[in-house]
């Protein structure tokens, strides 16, 4: 889990919006029961679609901090 939040984190460029995303990002997996051991067995597709996402995030927060 903490390799997702590292991930998504990293979409972000400043260490206080990363501080940020990760406890968002452990809140929303924590809700949603998403374990460490779960993020392991994704599918090929899933994992895609993961980085779709956050490739995603990133482009919309670049574009917000300009």
């Amino acid at each position: 889990m903490s390799n997702l939040r590292k991930v998504i984190a990293s979409a972000f460029n400043s260490d206080q919006t990363s501080r940020v995303a990760d406890a968002l990002i452990s809140d929303v997996l924590k809700k949603y029961g998403v374990s460490e051991n779960s993020l392991r067995n994704l599918s090929p597709e899933q994992k895609q679609k993961i980085k779709q996402i956050v490739a995603e995030l990133q482009s919309k927060v670049n574009d917000t901090l300009k």
